[in-house]
């Protein structure tokens, strides 16, 4: 408690009425310094903040922060403090990291954790994800997507060949998996199919591959995040250049009117409301906690 005291005197300093820091670089300060501190250890020593002492403590630490991130009087009530500064209350946010560790810790099979640093690629192995370039002709497109109706969860993907449609895929998910994993689920099914043996459909291996998931590309460039889904299709891009594939990867607005991915959006949710065997359940992180 003396070290958050400490931390939020210093911020005090810098965090005067009208200049210094604002609310949101102290929201900031406060969630990715604070929280961590008041709740570190919190599945060992969790039924100690109920007991009322201990509460009332991590509760003035709390709204010593509020006070600052909402630059209101001294005088304004714990409980308003959260409200004006929409920061959840400190026992609420304990219950949350230990509801979170323990999905994480012990239901490790069903949760779509990172994968473990002992498993990631050595840089100089790491797939290069290349855009798709302005101007440039390729003998296939294939065009993906993935939607989430209710709780309804369906990926697809469209292999076209000289503007000729050859293969068309869907896949239901489970309806706890998100939108990203129905987009990323679309993507490696679809390199899986390229990586069939076609015979000779594919004389010529240049392939755009196009989604309207920006967070997915994003992903799939950030050599820094190793989301399970993300390093199974970097895998994938990895396997098929040794089979002389050369990928480029595009974005495609949604609703843009671009004929291949309408296409593909509508074989998506089709694939969503079907009944059908569902090809991946893992959840992700942002539902774990209800």
């Amino acid at each position: 408690m003396a070290k958050l005291i400490t931390l939020i005197n210093m911020l005090a300093r810098t965090a005067k009425l009208h200049w210094g820091l604002g609310h949101k670089a102290l929201k900031t300060i406060y969630e990715g310094e604070v929280v961590p501190i008041l709740t570190y250890g919190a599945p060992k020593w969790v039924e100690a903040i109920w007991k009322n002492k201990n509460l009332t403590k991590f509760k003035s630490i709390q709204r010593l922060t509020n006070i600052k991130i909402a630059k209101a009087y001294r005088t304004v009530s714990y409980d308003a403090c959260c409200m004006i500064t929409g920061v959840r209350p400190i026992q609420i946010t304990t219950e949350h990291k230990i509801q979170t560790y323990m999905a994480t810790k012990f239901n490790n099979l069903e949760y779509d954790a990172l994968l473990e640093v002992r498993y990631w690629r050595h840089p100089a192995e790491l797939a290069t994800v290349h855009e798709v370039g302005n101007g440039a002709m390729y003998t296939a497109e294939v065009y993906t997507d993935g939607s989430k109706i209710g709780n309804n969860v369906g990926a697809a993907g469209m292999i076209f060949v000289n503007g000729k449609l050859v293969h068309h895929l869907k896949f239901k998910l489970h309806g706890h998996c998100s939108n990203n994993q129905a987009e990323q689920i679309a993507i490696l099914k679809v390199l899986e199919k390229l990586e069939e043996p076609q015979d000779g459909q594919y004389n010529d291996k240049h392939v755009a591959i196009y989604s309207d998931s920006k967070i997915t590309l994003d992903l799939l460039q950030n050599k820094f995040k190793q989301n399970h889904l993300i390093e199974l299709i970097r895998n994938k891009i990895t396997a098929l250049a040794h089979l002389e594939w050369i990928m480029h990867f595009g974005r495609v607005k949604g609703h843009a009117w671009i004929e291949g991915n309408e296409l593909v959006d509508r074989l998506a949710k089709e694939a969503a409301v079907e009944v059908g065997p569902v090809v991946y359940g893992k959840m992700p992180r942002e539902v774990i906690i209800t």
